[in-house]
């Protein structure tokens, strides 16, 4: 919030035009932020079967990167935004899934076979049961709406995860250290010749 009071008061003190946009969840081929969707993936491409998540209930806006960069297009070059004003608004689908939604959509999609299971240190001190966008002053404004659903949006993080390598890595199974191969005792203790 801190940094939208300062753009609104650049806006006014310089004469610009400003947008603020507040991002939900992106997804889509090319995902670096470690939430739910890069989690479950990076689990899955490294071979597990059993995925460890925090809170399962929680219900969330998802929103396809072609549509974020979309939204973000039509809010730089779209609108009318007097010089020196601002304006706020939530770029995301306006639907929000629960866990359990996504996780029936993932198995449907790429046909993969895995449970679930909740772990406490994922779970968050704070969460909000439901976030999601109210998106029709984007759509007034600038004239912007999603086109791409929850099911394309996982059909191309599914076929395209492109995850980076400090989300997969944790993921990877160690390979187990051998110890060092040992003399027999016996040789050890004769003396060398």
């Amino acid at each position: 919030m801190h940094g939208e009071h300062y753009v609104r008061h650049m806006a006014r003190q310089r004469g610009l035009a400003a947008v603020v946009v507040r991002l939900f969840n992106v997804i889509g081929p090319g995902e670096t932020n470690p939430h739910l969707l890069p989690e479950i993936l990076a689990q899955l491409i490294a071979g597990h079967r059993r995925i460890s998540l925090g809170n399962l209930t929680a219900r969330r806006d998802y929103i396809h990167v072609d549509d974020a960069a979309r939204g973000f297009r039509a809010a730089a070059l779209a609108g009318a935004v007097a010089p020196g004003e601002s304006v706020t608004v939530n770029l995301g689908t306006g639907e929000a899934y629960a866990v359990g939604e996504i996780l029936s959509y993932l198995r449907r999609i790429g046909g993969a076979d895995f449970t679930v299971e909740t772990d406490p240190a994922r779970l968050r001190a704070v969460d909000r049961p439901v976030l999601a966008a109210d998106i029709a002053r984007i759509r007034e404004l600038f004239g912007w709406s999603p086109r791409h659903t929850i099911d394309t949006a996982l059909a191309d993080l599914w076929e395209r995860p492109d995850l980076p390598p400090h989300l997969t890595a944790k993921y990877r199974p160690v390979p187990a250290v051998r110890p060092a191969a040992r003399a027999p005792i016996a040789e050890l203790l004769t003396p060398a010749s």
